[in-house]
């Protein structure tokens, strides 16, 4: 597989490594996919044990930061796109259970309403969100992918702490803070120690006394 980046291993690894295999995990949404790192490593490790239906959304056009950071570097979405290709087959054809991937190109908020007018709402046992940084693109992935992850589900939300500068409109956190403060009584957080949000959505949501 070729992975242009490390930030998964950096970032997140750690923590997965210790959570995951404590999941019951068939039913995969991941918002924001680049070349697979995340969901290559999710593939590989759960699809030692059961069959696997893997969802992937992105529109591997990139945002505003990534277009600035790829004009720079001269590396193109499209090359993205083919090593994320090339990285799932792989995976794919190595694991020893079936995995049913299924890609969604397009936008987020499109993808997302398609999935929840398609019978897809409460569907999902895992759901990773890690697409565009804009704090109101973020919200919104949030909130539709909550409908999509079943109770009992896990859902964890990258870049927690990521901000460009003082801009508003790129602060990830102000959009998570918001849903988990909005959605408070159907949510359980677990306690982490790196700059992801890791939801558990409960069986029964808290009840407020009259």
């Amino acid at each position: 597989m070729i992975f242009s980046n490390d930030w998964f291993n950096q970032n997140a690894k750690i923590i997965w490594d210790k959570l995951i295999p404590t999941l019951k995990i068939n039913k995969i949404l991941e918002i924001g996919s680049y070349e697979g790192r995340s969901l290559c490593y999710l593939i590989e490790l759960l699809g030692k044990d059961s069959d696997l239906e893997v969802h992937a959304i992105d529109t591997w056009g990139g945002g505003e930061d990534q277009v600035s950071k790829r004009l720079a570097s001269e590396v193109t979405m499209s090359e993205v796109e083919k090593r994320f290709i090339l990285n799932t087959q792989i995976v794919i054809e190595n694991s020893k259970h079936k995995i049913d991937l299924h890609v969604h190109k397009g936008s987020s908020d499109l993808e997302l309403s398609k999935l929840l007018s398609s019978g897809y709402r409460d569907y999902f046992d895992f759901i990773y969100v890690d697409g565009s940084h804009e704090t109101t693109d973020t919200l919104l992935d949030a909130t539709l992918a909550f409908r999509l992850l079943k109770k009992g589900g896990t859902m964890i939300i990258d870049d927690y702490l990521w901000h460009v500068d003082t801009r508003d409109n790129y602060r990830p956190k102000l959009a998570i803070d918001a849903f988990v403060n909005l959605h408070f009584h159907q949510l359980d957080i677990y306690q982490t120690n790196n700059a992801q949000m890791y939801i558990l959505k409960r069986t029964q949501p808290i009840v407020a006394m009259k």
